[in-house]
């Protein structure tokens, strides 16, 4: 599907997924046991997670952006990171590692099989193209996707702090130490 640029980059087209609504259904009745056995995601993390809306990341960003100030004297430093194809990068080799120490091997063995494994096919001028599996790439339009890919970035967060954070600090010493992904 066309989205902007030189219509003949094939970087320029959006995929389009057709997956089969069992698939869904599956994936639906697999979430709740997903997030219930997961690593926990890092306190950073904003994007793709229940209860947390539009609404609560502005709120944070404004918080972000005066409590250091205001109690610290500390200038925050803000940068947004766009994920050009973010989910074309995904190695889900990397999930199922997190996953293990977590989640039962019963549930990783069947997510396994719905995202290792997946063929690709390209149509383009009504002609399809060979088949072929890519080594990062999950499909587009899966339920669980958002959450994997949460829990695929989840060390990004620690990697860019200072420090390591201690457990038993209140949140007036907390801000200053922290780097925030929304």
């Amino acid at each position: 599907m066309y989205k902007k640029g030189d219509p003949s980059e094939p970087g320029n087209h959006r995929p389009i997924s057709l997956i089969s609504i069992f698939r869904k259904l599956l994936e639906y009745c697999l979430q709740h046991f997903l997030v219930g056995s997961s690593p926990t995601l890092d306190l950073a993390q904003g994007g793709f997670r229940e209860v947390r809306g539009s609404l609560d990341q502005t709120l944070c960003l404004a918080k972000i952006c005066t409590i250091p100030h205001r109690h610290h004297h500390i200038t925050p430093v803000l940068a947004f990171l766009d994920m050009k194809s973010a989910y074309d990068t995904v190695d889900c080799r990397y999930i199922w590692k997190d996953l293990e120490n977590k989640s039962s091997a019963p549930l990783i063995c069947l997510l396994r099989n719905l995202f290792d494994g997946v063929q690709k096919e390209v149509l383009l001028n009504n002609a399809t193209l060979t088949r072929f599996s890519p080594v990062t790439s999950v499909l587009q339009g899966p339920i669980l996707l958002p959450f994997l890919y949460s829990i695929y970035i989840n060390d990004l967060p620690k990697l860019l702090r200072p420090q390591p954070l201690e457990e038993d600090l209140s949140p007036s010493h907390l801000a200053p130490c922290m780097t925030y992904i929304l």
